[in-house]
């Protein structure tokens, strides 16, 4: 049977093989006894429920029930960026408020401890109990990720009034045709009021405290929607026209009335869970380290190697940057990222891409061979703790938000934690230092020593395959000094991390599985690209594919003009970038002139072109002076070959002659012109070599005599005709 983890959905079968409940996995017991899920495929969110860890797997055994392969909902979870804008506040707000509570499991999937727990969320906070247990079924429906707070707009009309799924086209409503009598008019009804107040409580108190207008914009957008359309199954929301509920002048007036704003900014209720996040952090991280994916810490290196270009191998560039991102429980390496880019959020996020990665897929891509057993990490884990640094910013908060992932950048037990991936560092640079040439050792550079940079042989996909091999032995291998528990005694465990992972899986629920595109739609980078006739323009670069052909972009050019489409793209691979479609799938588009290695190998990564490229730039400038004196030296020539051809012609016109007798005469000068030409470039071989390689018969040498006595006679008839013309010119 497959194995189930957090966030695994379950697509269940009726009897004739048809979808009957699409059902996703929130929380599993360490004894694998009891799992938590919730149903995800009713228009509305359900609270969750138990089943017992053998029915789940006597369902997939006996085929009544599949694991669904695609995440349905990462147009919800990954939002374009002026959605982000537009409603990350809201987002926040609820995140803030919930976060302790959501994940106190498993008492917050029973009934009464989750009564409890909200009474207390409700009593501090002045939010209503309804809007609070809305907020976190959405919050479970939708894979346990921050971003499950959005806005959706899954009401229609009002609060607590639905609408049916694909009612409307897609599209905001027009004004003639959507106007809701709810919210006709300029008085401001109780349940205006209402939801004025809600949303005061769930966006104006902030220690940052925003304006009132961007509050009115967060409550209009959350309590004032109409509806929502499918857009290839997915749910989108419908904005309100703005004479359909109070004015921002209405709400101004109400709150000066309703609230003092010097009381409301001294009732921050998130000052306290701030209080409780601390307390829970402090020392707990390390306790929740009791399995596989409870806590992944990433960090990078400079190796001690020097490497060539795949492109032209006579070329040294530098030494690689290695990410490794390691399972703090088993050990066990889960992801990497070989690559030349300096330790930033970018190359971070390619080891991110990695962990979630098939490893035997990965491994067919630069030649290795494994089978799944070797290598069986490709999950999202709880937490990740990093250095401060490439893990702070934007970026960093839509990995959390979109994919629930926590970051520590600075907890108390980060010292022990980093201790272990720079330990797997010494073991890869001493492996370096043993194997590779071109490694770097003590005496460098010093008087007398080796420049070892000039022995430097291997490309970049070269080390990779040196490391991730290394990382192959290092899963297998035993661990000194680890900690082994009474109950992995029992089984019998062998500290290696591959022992200690499958272990760990069998016996605990913190791994979690995720949609590959939904991974790398939060991680990838993008940038703007120009749509232009010959195809889709990034860095001076043209992709073409057919969904792009599809939908007639390059052809309507000349018509719309240029116009920009966010990509996404791949520092590992140079010929090819992503369009995100409308489904939250992606469109592969291909270089048009695709780029190989020097060696023959497809695919060349972008840093080595556009370090190519750089060096060629460099060369093109250093060879500038030579290459302008190269374009004025034949400038020179073709101005002295024109000066003097203008000589000749003006010294041999005849005095008098008129324009019409010089312009008359083009074609029968022409054709006299072609005559000669015909005469000066026949092809000709030597008399003496036809005879002397080939026997002629002889009235053949006869017939070619006679041929050459022609082609003497037809020179002076021409200078005869020549002489006429002239003098004809003299008589006029």
């Amino acid at each position: 049977m497959e194995n189930i983890f957090e966030n695994t959905i379950i697509e269940w079968f009726d009897d004739n093989y048809n979808t009957r409940d699409l059902e996703r996995i929130l929380w599993i017991s360490a004894d694998k006894k009891n799992v938590v899920l919730v149903k995800i495929d009713l228009d509305k969110e359900e609270m969750p429920f138990y089943r017992s860890y053998e029915e789940i797997e006597e369902a997939l055994t006996q085929k009544v029930a599949r694991k669904y392969q695609r995440e349905p909902f990462i147009t919800v979870l990954h939002p374009d960026e002026k959605y982000l804008e537009k409603h990350g506040e809201k987002r926040d707000k609820y995140w803030n408020l919930l976060k302790d509570v959501l994940e106190m499991e498993p008492d917050i999937y029973i009934p009464d401890k989750r009564g409890q727990l909200v009474n207390v969320i409700s009593e501090q906070s002045g939010v209503n109990r309804k809007y609070i247990y809305k907020e976190m079924k959405k919050y479970w429906k939708y894979g346990k990720t921050p971003n499950a707070f959005m806005p959706q707009y899954f009401n229609s009309g009002g609060p607590g009034k639905k609408k049916k799924l694909g009612e409307k086209k897609f599209g905001r409503p027009s004004k003639k045709g959507k106007l809701n009598p709810m919210l006709k008019g300029v008085n401001v009804t109780e349940e205006d009021r209402l939801i004025f107040k809600m949303g005061i409580n769930i966006f104006y108190k902030k220690a940052n405290k925003p304006s009132l207008r961007d509050t009115y914009e967060k409550i209009k957008a959350k309590f004032y929607n109409q509806g929502y359309h499918l857009i290839n199954g997915i749910k989108a929301p419908i904005l309100p026209n703005s004479e359909e509920i109070p004015t921002i002048r209405q709400f101004e007036y109400w709150y000066k009335n309703e609230f003092n704003p010097k009381e409301k900014a001294e009732q921050k209720f998130g000052s306290k869970n701030q209080q409780l996040k601390h307390r829970r952090l402090v020392g707990n991280a390390t306790k929740r380290a009791f399995g596989p994916g409870a806590v992944f810490e990433i960090d990078a290196t400079v190796a001690d190697v020097y490497l060539v270009s795949s492109l032209d191998r006579s070329r040294i560039i530098g030494r690689p940057v290695v990410y490794i991102v390691k399972d703090v429980f088993s050990r066990m390496v889960v992801g990497v990222y070989v690559g030349l880019t300096g330790p930033s959020w970018e190359a971070a996020m390619m080891a991110l891409e990695n962990v979630t990665n098939n490893k035997k897929e990965y491994c067919e891509k630069l030649g290795i061979t494994i089978t799944e057993d070797e290598w069986p990490a490709h999950h999202l884990p709880r937490s990740i703790t990093a250095d401060r640094g490439e893990f702070e910013g934007s970026l960093v908060e839509n990995y959390i938000n979109e994919l629930g992932v926590r970051i520590d950048n600075t907890p108390p037990y980060r010292a022990d934690l980093k201790g272990i991936v720079e330990q797997h560092f010494k073991v890869i640079n001493t492996k370096i230092k043993e194997w590779v040439p071109g490694a770097v050792h003590k005496d460098y550079l010093e008087r007398g020593a080796r420049d070892y940079r000039l022995d430097a042989k291997l490309t970049l996909k070269a080390f990779e395959r040196i490391v991730v091999l290394s990382i192959l032995e290092h899963n297998q291998k035993l661990i000194t000094n680890y900690p082994l528990t009474a109950a992995m005694i029992k089984a019998n465990v062998q500290p290696n991390p591959n022992s200690l992972w499958n272990w760990g899986v069998k016996n605990t629920g913190l791994l979690r599985e995720v949609d590959s595109n939904l991974v790398r739609s939060c991680l990838m980078p993008r940038a703007k690209a120009s749509i232009t006739r010959r195809g889709i323009n990034l860095k001076g670069k043209e992709y073409l594919s057919e969904y792009a052909a599809e939908q007639g972009w390059c052809d309507t050019v000349t018509v719309t003009g240029r116009r920009k489409i966010e990509v996404y793209y791949d520092n590992r691979n140079v010929n090819f970038i992503y369009l995100r479609k409308n489904d939250g799938t992606f469109d592969k588009c291909e270089l048009v002139t695709k780029l190989e290695y020097s060696d023959g190998e497809s695919d060349p990564r972008i840093e080595e072109v556009e370090e190519f490229e750089f060096i060629f730039s460099m060369v093109k400038e250093e060879r500038k002076n030579e290459q302008d004196q190269i374009t004025a030296n034949k400038n020179a020539e073709i101005e002295d070959i024109i000066n003097s051809e203008t000589e000749k012609t003006n010294n041999s016109q005849f005095p008098g002659q008129s324009k019409a007798s010089k312009l008359s005469n083009i074609k029968p000068n022409r054709s006299e012109e072609k005559e000669e030409l015909r005469s000066a470039e026949a092809w000709t071989l030597s008399v003496d070599v036809v005879k002397e390689d080939i026997k002629y018969k002889e009235h053949d040498v006869k017939e070619e005599e006679e041929d050459i006595d022609s082609r003497n006679f037809r020179k002076p008839l021409l200078d005869m005709l020549k002489q006429q013309f002239k003098n004809r010119g003299k008589a006029q």
